[in-house]
């Protein structure tokens, strides 16, 4: 919505209002079976819709990474950095991003985690549910922190995912 320039306020209201639904069918003494990490109830998901803020990078941050024939086995792609404060204060860092394989990853592979590494500074981010990546596969992935300090996609960085070795990664450049 804010990529497109649109007002959050329509959304706010229909969530408000769902909120307000599941309040009066589920009675504030019985517990929630939605109030979970991956599905927040109305009241969290309000907060966070409240205080969400993105930032999209149009495709331009790109990186490669190669085998030590130099041949290429994924590229990750970053769309967006997002962060938003929970309703008990914790800080959250999430990062959009597609990743693209070619047969040259071999057979499928798993992976948890990206590591973004700079000159001084390294982030751990965890994939949010298991990614089963396949030779010549497009997905789209998610990777949270949760701890301060996010990171700072502008600068130069090395990311990194768990799961697949690689000799090289390259930021592609785009003229």
């Amino acid at each position: 919505m804010q990529k497109r320039g649109k007002d959050r306020t329509p959304l706010v209201s229909v969530i408000k209002k769902v909120r307000s639904s599941f309040e009066l069918s589920n009675p504030p003494l019985n517990t929630s079976t939605l109030d979970s990490g991956t599905h927040p109830d109305p009241k969290t998901r309000l907060h966070i819709i409240n205080n969400l803020e993105c930032h999209p990078f149009n495709g331009d941050m790109v990186h490669d990474a190669y085998a030590k024939e130099s041949e290429l086995i994924y590229s990750i792609s970053f769309n967006a950095l997002c962060t938003y404060t929970l309703r008990d204060g914790s800080k959250v860092c999430k990062i959009l991003s597609e990743m693209t394989t070619t047969a040259a990853l071999g057979k499928s592979r798993s992976i948890g985690t990206l590591t973004l590494r700079t000159d001084k500074i390294t982030h751990t981010l965890r994939s949010d549910g298991i990614v089963e990546l396949d030779p010549m596969d497009m997905m789209g992935v998610s990777f949270t922190k949760t701890s301060e300090g996010n990171p700072d996609l502008a600068k130069g960085f090395t990311p990194r995912v768990d799961g697949i070795s690689v000799e090289k990664i390259q930021k592609r450049t785009f003229k």
